[in-house]
């Protein structure tokens, strides 16, 4: 009966503000929301951006040489989240991040492409051509602080999301001494950030925008009777709402209550219907403090620091759930972010700034991973041009991308240093057949020994064949030695070439009478062996049939 129960609890949703709400738990109350998949689409591709931004800050820290050595993100993997190591996820990311040799310090370092240099560069001009609006945000932010103070270790926490520039004490603060004052707070080594200014115009909360701009349409959806205390709406796609819901919801627009940006008088116990005022103006200060950062969004934990200094005591993450209709909660990433409803359309703001537009550019190059690599932008095709050697390395076997010219290349993941063969010289690849890895050997070779096996390998001639019977029609494939498996154009079926080849033959053999004189007639089907494309990819390469009839 009890299993019964929860799972009742689990898939109804909740909503506190509009009636009792069951006994759940926080997690429980979390897990039941609506789901909305745009946002939850989105929050996929940001949970990857925050650890490539903290990568990035460490990278940018010095300024005069701005690398890091690999080594000592190995050792930051676990605070920053990497959990497959820092080398797998620099890999993962060769749009953002550079791996390369410093022969002078003798360690494997790691930088930022251009593109991210570029990128990294437009968010900083864009923040810094914005410092009147970000004065701005900083004097509302204090202006909703029933005391006109706030804490500059909290402030810190949101700098980003507030779109403040790396040393805004001194750009912003320090410039702004009519405004802003730094006092010691009760505890040692803190201070708080006081608005010492008299600001002559009061504020205009971005909710009222919204009020006016509905007022003066024609086709008003709302009740302009109702305007004057309502907020805007819209639900997860597939929730249901109910009449009873409805209602409630109506009734709540109604609810006259303090905007974010006046002082609260009475400090006095509030009856039920006080409480709901006070929860109002709860709403209405995280409104206005998710407008006043720069994407519109910001992790729960950040904001739930301020929730006292705005003069309301209550749970900030159920307060977003208990509105989703204003709000979206999302758990991706292990971190719980809250999301303005109405300013994101189909994942995008619908009303970007330059800030904006540079942290999506790099959103970009996240989502696009290892994909297009060498077929991006012409940026990335002239990178691709002087990457275009290639070698096996030495130590663990892996193919590694240098820029022509070098003549040595360390592996990013042994460390190990291979030298590279003298320029003009051209390589070829058969794979080990005791081992079945790869090696790359100088053309002409008559053998070439495995490394790891120690398996001496005949180097196939460029006018040598195999032949081998598909594995499925039996029917007879000639392909290249070498080649790792053969795919037959009758049935589709790929053979694995192991041992069981026959021995290579010339393509130019002698045809002669007695060589063959009594075979019937055949289907030989020629492949060539699968390549490596600029990818780093097996591409299976255009299958020929051949037919020859012999008497």
């Amino acid at each position: 009966m009890g299993t019964r129960v929860m799972m009742l609890i689990m898939k109804q949703p909740h909503y506190g503000f509009l009636g009792v709400r069951l006994k759940t738990t926080s997690s429980q109350y979390v897990a039941s929301r609506a789901r909305d998949p745009t946002f939850e689409k989105l929050m996929d591709k940001y949970k990857n951006l925050v650890k490539v931004v903290a990568v990035q800050d460490l990278i940018l820290a010095n300024p005069s040489d701005p690398a890091v050595s690999v080594d000592f993100l190995s050792r930051l993997s676990q605070k920053l989240h990497l959990n497959r190591g820092a080398v797998a996820f620099l890999r993962k990311y060769p749009h953002i991040f550079h791996i390369y040799h410093d022969p002078t310090k003798g360690q494997t370092r790691c930088t930022l492409t251009d593109t991210a240099f570029r990128i990294s560069e437009e968010e900083a001009e864009a923040i810094n051509a914005s410092l009147p609006l970000v004065v701005d945000r900083l004097v509302r932010l204090l202006s909703m602080s029933t005391s006109k103070m706030l804490p500059l270790r909290g402030i810190f926490k949101v700098f980003r999301e507030l779109g403040l520039p790396d040393d805004f004490e001194q750009s912003v603060i320090s410039k702004n001494s009519h405004l802003f004052q730094l006092c010691d707070a009760h505890e040692p080594n803190t201070h708080n950030l006081k608005l010492v200014g008299e600001i002559s115009d009061k504020f205009v909360a971005a909710v009222e925008n919204w009020r006016v701009e509905e007022y003066c349409k024609e086709g008003c959806s709302v009740d302009r009777a109702e305007l004057q205390f309502s907020f805007k709406h819209g639900y997860p796609p597939g929730m249901r709402l109910k009449k009873n819901f409805r209602a409630k919801v109506k009734e709540w627009q109604k609810l006259p209550y303090v905007g974010p940006y006046d002082e609260v008088t009475e400090k006095k116990r509030l009856s039920k219907a006080g409480m709901k005022v006070g929860e109002k103006r709860a709403v209405a200060i995280v409104h206005e403090f998710l407008n006043l950062t720069v994407e519109k969004m910001v992790e729960v934990e950040k904001i739930s620091h301020f929730r006292k200094l705005f003069g309301f005591d209550l749970n900030i993450r159920d307060l977003f759930l208990d509105h989703p209709g204003m709000f979206y909660l999302s758990t991706k990433g292990k971190r719980h972010t809250v999301f303005l409803r109405e300013a994101y359309e189909k994942g995008c703001l619908i009303h970007p700034n330059p800030v904006y537009n540079a942290r999506r550019k790099l959103l970009d190059l996240v989502v696009l991973g290892r994909h297009d690599m060498f077929t991006g932008d012409s940026k990335m095709k002239s990178i691709a041009n002087t990457m275009q050697s290639q070698l096996v390395c030495s130590g663990c076997r892996s193919m590694l991308l240098y820029p022509r010219g070098a003549s040595n290349v360390c592996c990013a993941l042994c460390n190990i240093i291979t030298p590279v063969p003298p320029p003009g010289t051209e390589m070829a690849q058969l794979i080990c057949g005791g081992c079945r890895t790869l090696l790359m050997h100088t053309s002409g070779a008559t053998s070439v020994r495995c490394s790891c096996c120690h398996t001496v390998n005949l180097a196939p001639a460029a006018n040598q064949f195999a032949h081998i019977n598909c594995g499925n029609c039996r029917t007879t494939l000639m392909y290249p030695y070498g080649a790792p498996s053969v795919k037959c154009a009758v049935c589709q079926f790929v053979t694995n070439v192991m041992g069981n080849a026959r021995v290579p033959i010339p393509v130019h053999r002698p045809s002669t009478s007695a060589s063959m004189p009594h075979s019937q007639s055949q289907t030989v089907v020629v492949e060539n062996p699968m390549s490596v494309d600029e990818s780093g990819k097996l591409v299976s390469n255009v299958v020929v049939g051949v037919t020859t009839g012999k008497k």
